[in-house]
């Protein structure tokens, strides 16, 4: 089959770029019981399948834990606490300030956010929570979605799969929530804003597969995939 050596260089000098660009990279964020590992899964799976000679992708979730402590030489527990942080009055945070406990948190925020970007600059990854989007969200080559769902949705889930109270499922739900939108405030050290995300879905209305599916064309349009 003869070559057409105009459309070789350029098809050459796209994937160059392609992957010469820091990315690409997908986040997912997600109110408590949504499910977003699921998501992942399912959604890399969908990926390398299609396209041309696909790049293996790899998903940074609560495993990531484990590896951000080793290459702190922490504790994973040090680590986890200092990535589920609260909310603190200003005479609590200045008190704080003097304690070691206080200064390890800040020292391994800003290690994970270091770690976080240096995964996200190699490109192919997709993170699960980590509040991957105020660490990544100014990379052109990336895709941030949010999962939410009604909170009796999620709470019902959570009774069912915990095995907990309908009351404790509903505290559980209050407080990572709030944990999850301050660790993104902190990490980006400007106010939660659901304009951060590119795209919203209602967990309670769509399936995984749906979701995965609808994904695959915004992926394309924003040349993350192929």
């Amino acid at each position: 089959m003869k070559i057409n050596l105009k459309e070789y260089f350029e098809q050459q000098e796209r994937d160059k770029a392609f992957l010469n660009e820091p990315g690409p990279v997908i986040t997912i964020s997600r109110d408590f019981g949504c499910r977003a590992n699921e998501i992942a899964q399912n959604l890399v799976q969908e990926i390398e399948g299609h396209g041309r000679k696909p790049r293996p992708w790899t998903i940074l979730n609560k495993e990531f834990l484990k590896q951000a402590a080793e290459e702190l030489q922490l504790r994973p527990d040090k680590v986890e606490h200092a990535l589920s942080p609260h909310q603190r009055s200003r005479l609590e945070d200045f008190v704080a300030s003097y304690s070691p406990d206080y200064l390890d948190d800040k020292r391994i925020q800003k290690s994970i956010h270091h770690l976080v970007a240096s995964y996200a600059e190699k490109g192919n990854l997709i993170i699960v929570g980590r509040a991957g989007v105020a660490v990544t969200h100014k990379l052109e080559k990336s895709l941030h979605i949010k999962l939410e769902a009604p909170l009796s949705w999620r709470v019902e889930y959570l009774k069912n799969s915990r095995k907990i109270t309908l009351e404790e499922a509903l505290a559980l739900a209050h407080q990572i929530d709030q944990r999850r939108q301050l660790f993104i405030s902190q990490m980006r050290k400007e106010p939660y804003d659901t304009a951060l995300f590119d795209v919203i879905y209602n967990r309670a209305c769509l399936s995984t597969d749906a979701i995965v599916q609808s994904l695959i064309p915004l992926l394309r349009s924003k040349q993350i995939i192929r």
